[in-house]
């Protein structure tokens, strides 16, 4: 008969493809990160322009975040990953294409964009809290209760503090909750997209869908911002073409040229406006750029 000493112990242990346990904390997603990083990797050798890389980042790396996602918050390993993946597969200097700039290509005209993992996050929550069977209201209640008296009598210092913020009942119930009031889909159209839907996958869709919509304003005017910072290098005053004109001028070129030349073409303009080539010799001291791009 084996003895106590000869079981393995740990604080963390996985069900069903996810890790419970008081240091599960911090390691959920530790397998779709793993997985993810060696797809990158792979497919960062294959050198297939920026729209296949969109495509191949959507459908065969950010896919691996899926499961997890309908219970566990995107936290700071998400976010990390997808700087390590925008470096690894959109090669340039520095931060050239930011993460919102990639999710918000299509203000460009572009055919095909980032996934945005959060919004998909929030809609896949918002997916589980309507189909499950169990009463997550009364769950997350009963949850929010309990952390509080343990978090007064023991504080914020306590062990294992973060693992109690961070329950899948309250995760759940406050990402329904963001894409009701803090996105302000509002309640109405919200009830509307949880009604008439048989497919679990339909309903997330709708709703990440829905959650974009309500984003696309603010992308459009970060987009814009973040071209008028690019542009700047360029000098374009210098060439009597104000900076204002020049961004507008820029997004109508890559709107036309997305509806009728090929991908790669589009994305050698929008590099090349992005200032993904920063060299002296084609991008900052480029006397022909009026000319070439505008």
């Amino acid at each position: 008969m084996a003895v106590t000493s000869e079981f393995l112990w740990d604080d963390r242990a996985e069900y069903l493809g996810f890790l419970l346990g008081p240091g599960a904390c911090g390691h959920e997603w530790d397998g779709p990160v793993r997985k993810a990083t060696d797809a990158v990797i792979k497919w960062a050798k294959v050198k297939c322009g920026m729209f296949f890389d969109i495509i191949a980042c959507n459908v065969f790396i950010l896919s691996f975040f899926g499961y997890i996602m309908q219970l566990a918050p995107a936290d700071e390993p998400v976010k990390k990953f997808l700087d390590f993946m925008i470096r690894n597969m959109f090669v340039g200097p520095g931060n050239w294409l930011p993460l919102r700039i990639a999710c918000a290509l299509g203000h460009a005209g572009f055919k095909v964009s980032l996934r945005d993992l959060f919004c998909d996050s929030v809609a896949a929550k918002v997916r589980v809290a309507h189909r499950t069977e169990l009463d997550l209201d009364s769950l997350a209640a009963e949850c929010f209760l309990a952390r509080n008296a343990y978090l007064c009598n023991k504080g914020f210092d306590a062990p294992h503090s973060r693992w109690h913020l961070t329950s899948m009942a309250s995760t759940v119930m406050l990402a329904k909750e963001g894409a009701t009031q803090e996105v302000d889909i509002g309640q109405s159209r919200f009830r509307e997209l949880l009604q008439g839907t048989t497919k679990d996958r339909a309903l997330q869709r709708r709703v990440s869908k829905a959650l974009s919509a309500e984003a696309s304003v603010s992308q459009r005017v970060y987009f814009g911002e973040v071209l008028r910072r690019r542009l700047e290098r360029f000098r374009l005053q210098r060439h009597g073409l104000p900076l204002g004109r020049a961004v507008n001028r820029g997004l109508n070129r890559m709107r036309d040229l997305s509806a009728c030349v090929k991908p790669a073409i589009s994305g050698s303009y929008f590099k090349l406006l992005f200032n993904a080539w920063p060299t002296a010799r084609r991008m900052r001291s480029l006397k022909d750029a009026v000319r070439s791009g505008f």
